[in-house]
């Protein structure tokens, strides 16, 4: 396994393919780890060099304390791929690690060579989508919402069952109550904007508790 400490945090990454080859960073989504993407690296490893990680919070990578914000996310994203001697890249973000690879090309948009986004927008969802989610998470873990998030996956019940293995690939579901994206308004209640047209002080925050 491979680890990088990029600015104290430790990431977990994977390369998979010729060194030589055409570089391409993929993210994975919240709740997930790069394991998300390995059917996906399975076919493309053989023309392409393949950076999958943890993001901070998942997986392997550290789980610091939070709140994370998005430019925690680039300075993760582009600190890693400094180590690696990764220069300009094709980028592939899932979900929130769509919106992640949005505000890569935004900031560093020299280096991100193409860009695929799948199932994500500029904006994620409603406060109160995720004033539940919140909840949910910090009452019983991600467990509590891994079947609602097969149900968004996947067209039918069938499908999903036939998945033995997708529960532990695709929710990480530690003990630990982590991966609760949240904002504090003035009042400190928990609110969320998944954002990326947001500029400044109302930038996406994920927060770890």
């Amino acid at each position: 396994m491979n680890f990088a400490s990029i600015k104290g945090v430790t990431l977990h990454y994977r390369i998979d393919g010729p060194s030589a080859a055409p570089p391409l960073v993929l993210v994975n989504s919240l709740g997930t780890d790069a394991r998300i993407w390995d059917d996906f690296i399975a076919m493309l490893a053989g023309r392409y060099c393949v950076m999958s990680y943890d993001k901070r919070g998942h997986g392997l990578s550290d789980a610091v304390s939070g709140p994370y914000r998005l430019e925690d996310h680039l300075d993760d994203l582009f600190g890693l791929a400094d180590f690696l001697g990764i220069g300009d890249f094709a980028l592939a973000g899932v979900s929130v690690g769509g919106l992640i690879a949005q505000g890569a090309a935004v900031r560093h948009g020299a280096r991100v060579r193409a860009l695929v986004l799948c199932h994500t927008a500029a904006k994620i969802g409603t406060a109160s989508f995720w004033d539940d989610r919140i909840r949910a998470v910090m009452a019983g873990g991600t467990i509590a919402i891994a079947d609602s998030v097969m149900e968004r996956w996947f067209e039918d019940e069938a499908e999903a069952n036939e998945m033995d293995f997708v529960l532990n690939r695709i929710m990480d579901v530690r003990r630990r109550k982590t991966l609760i994206a949240a904002r504090s308004d003035a009042d400190g209640k928990a609110v969320y904007t998944f954002d990326i047209r947001l500029q400044g002080g109302d930038e996406t925050v994920f927060f770890d508790i």
